[in-house]
């Protein structure tokens, strides 16, 4: 029960609010790695990595923020209509720092505590004592701070209002400076002390979404903004800091084209993700997608070959690179609005055996390439060629509509020609497709492709297809495709 009283499913799904790995050390000096999870109701952790979660503690709030400072571990509770609540934990003892501002989220730098997320006073990101979490200076129109020692040591600096914006995110320290991100803007503020602190802008035009979307790749600081995934680095000249635009190749998917098959909902970019594994050299982007209320479309780019790959569908309501395991590894921890924690990595396969269905997608497809007069016109659609080297003797499905909305599907054979595959004994026409020596000495492969045709007798201003390929151990291999059409009334001038 809880408690009023009340009757309480203790196996309901519940929400993962954050995920954090924080490390303290014992009296005689080993060091104790603790997963932290927080959920709407619960802090849970991880105590050693034994592999079971325990209560750490109750929220007074369903939003929980978690990162560490100075060997201790911070928890910000926090809602819309109550003000924050904020505590910090050394491994042991859980202490509530009483005189932190209304918070949400906060990060350490110069051995300060740097905060922001103040609904009275969204544009102040303030700043602690120095290594002092419990000092902060706060003072507001009715509550003018009375204390010295916080007026000395403590503050907070206020970046410039564009548009009614509001901070959503800080990250310190980067080549010395602490970043302060808006939606529209970032600015760095320098120093090494209240009396030093200054403040400049670094960009006007983009930010980053929230405290989540901000992640340090090698020695550049990428984050997560309205426009896509942009980049800070370093100049040769001090104090400098250029911009680069690492999601240009996949820029389509933040335009808000109507014909875009996949695109970010504006309406929930705010909950995206943004981190780094810096052992798999990759860069984990979760977004929500058109349809989507959570980031549980998650974008990958490897630093190595500099390309993006996805969307993969994981539940990520929140996100955080942490080391687990006996010996340690870093994987990519996911925890979902099904109080489900998971992780990705590189090392180990956990579905072995189990099968997938690959989808391949289509744009609408009205024409406009040929002839932009094309777009508006009837037509009727008569035949698609699909370009396929065969993979197995393997049925797909195609499936096919216009905006006249009437599904068709046709289950295919993808060997239609009986071309050689994989696993088969050659002369029945199958065989290995791997390359081979021909009898000249040269490389050679009876891998072929094969045009199928799909007879598809639609009518419409536009057409979509689709294609599935299911089953235990069976791929898909699309080289190209085309689409013959005829238009009423069309006369090429």
């Amino acid at each position: 029960t809880d408690d009023n009283g009340d009757a309480v499913d203790v196996f309901e799904p519940v929400e993962i609010k954050g995920i954090s790995e924080f490390n303290y050390s014992t009296r005689a000096g080993s060091r104790v790695p603790v997963l932290l999870c927080a959920t709407d109701k619960y802090v849970f952790h991880d105590d050693a990595q034994q592999g079971w979660w325990r209560e750490l503690m109750g929220n007074d709030f369903s939003e929980t923020f978690l990162t560490t400072f100075r060997k201790t571990a911070i928890i910000v509770n926090y809602s819309s209509s109550r003000d924050s609540v904020t505590r910090s934990w050394d491994g042991t003892t859980i202490e509530v720092l009483d005189d932190a501002p209304n918070i949400k989220f906060c990060t350490e730098h110069k051995q300060r505590l740097w905060a922001a997320g103040d609904p009275d006073h969204p544009l102040r990101a303030y700043f602690s004592g120095d290594r002092q979490p419990n000092l902060w200076f706060s003072p507001s129109e009715d509550n003018i701070e009375s204390e010295t020692d916080a007026a000395e040591q403590a503050g907070y600096v206020e970046v410039p209002s564009i548009k009614g914006d509001a901070i959503t995110a800080l990250y310190g320290d980067f080549y010395g400076r602490i970043l302060i991100f808006t939606r529209r803007a970032v600015y760095q503020v320098g120093g090494d002390g209240p009396a030093s602190f200054s403040m400049s802008a670094v960009s006007q035009d983009v930010g980053a979404e929230n405290s989540d979307c901000v992640t340090q790749v090698g020695n550049d600081l990428w984050f997560l903004g309205r426009y896509g995934v942009q980049a800070l680095s370093s100049t040769d000249q001090f104090g400098d800091i250029q911009s680069s635009f690492p999601s240009a190749p996949i820029s389509d998917i933040w335009g808000q084209s109507p014909s875009a098959v996949k695109r970010v909902s504006r309406d929930y970019t705010f909950l995206s993700k943004l981190k780094y594994n810096p052992t798999q050299g990759l860069v984990y982007c979760a977004v929500p997608l058109t349809g989507q209320k959570t980031p549980d479309s998650v974008f990958v780019y490897n630093v190595n070959t500099k390309e993006w790959y996805g969307p993969w569908t994981i539940k990520t309501q929140a996100m955080e690179n942490c080391e687990v395991g006996l010996p340690s590894i870093e994987v990519m921890m996911h925890g979902s609005t099904e109080g489900k924690v998971l992780f990705t990595n590189q090392g180990t396969r956990d579905d072995d055996g189990t099968a997938y269905t690959m989808t391949f997608q289509s744009a609408m497809l009205n024409g406009r390439s040929l002839d932009p007069k094309l777009i508006g016109m009837e037509k009727t659609w008569k035949t698609l060629r699909l370009f396929v080297l065969p993979r197995g003797d393997w049925d797909f499905t195609c499936s096919w509509m216009t905006d006249q909305k009437k599904v068709v599907s046709k289950t295919i054979s993808q060997n239609p020609q009986d071309q050689y595959v994989i696993g088969a004994t050659a002369g029945d026409g199958t065989g290995d497709f791997r390359l081979g020596v021909d009898p000249d000495g040269r490389l050679a492969s009876r891998e072929n492709m094969v045009a199928i045709e799909v007879t598809l007798d639609a009518v419409g201003r536009n057409l979509w297809f689709q294609i599935d390929q299911s089953g235990l151990g069976q791929d898909f291999v699309l080289q190209g495709y085309e689409v013959e059409f005829t238009a009423a009334g069309y006369a090429k001038e």
